[in-house]
């Protein structure tokens, strides 16, 4: 069996019952070799491919550990993140088990759609 690398991971708009919305992309927190917090190359190609998308050029960071209550901690962020003029948010996750918990919120919480560019042979979506 032989294993693919990871190119891209998806970028998703996140939008509201009052029809605003923001990307979001969902990553595993990782560090190097100084502890220092580091993306793998798959998640700066979506932040790039996002930008490219969507014309937004604001990166809003959060950190989102195993015992955080999403609907506390995340929805208070995503609520700020969502009013930012021209922000991707991309949400670093402590565990594969933690990036689940957020998209299922994320899924509950926000109608989620895939950012779409001209390399996916469909036109970028473009919300406000």
């Amino acid at each position: 069996m032989t294993e693919t690398a990871l190119e891209v991971v998806p970028a998703y708009w996140a939008s509201n019952s009052s029809g605003q919305s923001v990307p979001v992309i969902v990553s595993l927190l990782l560090f190097d070799d100084e502890h220092k917090p580091r993306l793998l190359p798959a998640v700066e190609a979506s932040i790039n491919r996002a930008v490219d998308a969507t014309g937004r050029v604001g990166l809003a960071t959060a950190t989102v550990a195993d015992a955080d209550e999403l609907g506390t901690s995340l929805g208070r962020w995503m609520l700020r993140a969502i009013t930012m003029p021209g922000v991707i948010v991309l949400l670093r996750c402590q565990s594969a088990e933690c990036a689940q918990r957020v998209m299922d919120w994320l899924h509950a919480t926000y109608t989620l759609s895939l950012v779409r560019d001209s390399r996916s042979g469909t036109s970028a979506q473009r919300h406000q």
